[in-house]
């Protein structure tokens, strides 16, 4: 995989607000205001190398459980897998 991938990725993500909406409601079968929300809180955690702070992470998981009105624990390893990005960033 090409690190530019990557980049190319994020910057669609960031500089397409529309159809990234849509990609979180098709893929999470969330709602166009879930989908709109999660996305503009999404925004300030999108790093370009496709990282972000475990953290943050979580604050999003919270503010989407609260939407969805869902309880339960979702670890970040449900939705976040870096292994396969740390090895592409190693051959940078």
């Amino acid at each position: 995989m090409d690190t530019t991938i990557v980049h190319e990725a994020t910057q669609f993500f960031k500089e397409n607000k529309e159809a990234s909406i849509k990609v979180i409601q098709d893929w999470l079968s969330f709602p166009r205001t879930v989908a709109e929300k999660s996305y503009l809180k999404s925004l300030r955690y999108v790093s370009y190398d496709g990282k972000t702070r475990e953290k943050a992470v979580l604050n999003l998981i919270e503010a989407t459980k609260r939407n969805l009105k869902k309880t339960g624990e979702y670890p970040v390893s449900m939705f976040v897998d870096y292994s396969p990005l740390n090895d592409v960033l190693s051959t940078r």
